[in-house]
């Protein structure tokens, strides 16, 4: 079960971690970062991210129009529910978003628009969650992917993966000094 999984993991780290320094990632995203927790926070956190990834799978697999209780509701509007549009060229968006997937090099009016992007999410994700040592993006991206892997019936250890990398930025963002 990845909630359980999500809690040992939480618990994993603490272990590592206990000098302060926390090592998350891989490959070349592998970065340390500074940490300020200790065991009883370690506990609380892993019941809380494992609460977290088990109100994200449930809601994942809500039929639509499904009534949510007042818990799940809460976690929708924090991680699951789209932002307001913004007024950017989809199109172009999508272009940008294609280039930089496959590492080219983008044009001044192209950096301009990945700014604007960036820029419109963050001030979005900080309306849901506020800024804690880190910004809440990345733990806003987390939960949304894994949230779509379970809707989309990934294999397991997709949905495995995405749950550590949640349980990470989770970490960090009540964590870091």
């Amino acid at each position: 079960m990845i909630q359980n999984a999500v809690f040992q993991y939480v618990l994993a780290l603490f272990d590592e971690s206990r000098d302060g320094s926390l090592t998350v990632g891989s490959g070349f995203e592998r970065t340390e970062q500074d940490v300020e927790w200790n065991e009883q926070q370690a506990q609380e956190l892993a019941q809380r991210c494992a609460e977290l990834v088990g109100s994200l799978t449930e809601l994942a697999r809500q039929q639509e129009g499904q009534h949510r209780n007042k818990a799940q509701s809460e976690i929708w509007d924090t991680y699951l529910r789209p932002f307001p549009d913004h007024d950017l060229d989809q199109d172009d968006l999508h272009a940008v978003w294609k280039k930089e997937a496959l590492g080219l090099v983008l044009n001044k009016n192209e950096q301009t628009l990945s700014r604007q992007y960036h820029r419109w999410y963050d001030e979005n994700a900080l309306k849901r969650l506020p800024w804690k040592g880190c910004a809440p993006v990345d733990l806003i991206r987390c939960a949304r992917r894994y949230a779509r892997l379970v809707e989309r019936k990934a294999p397991a250890a997709l949905q495995e993966h995405e749950a550590r990398s949640l349980t990470e930025e989770y970490v960090l963002y009540h964590c870091m000094t």
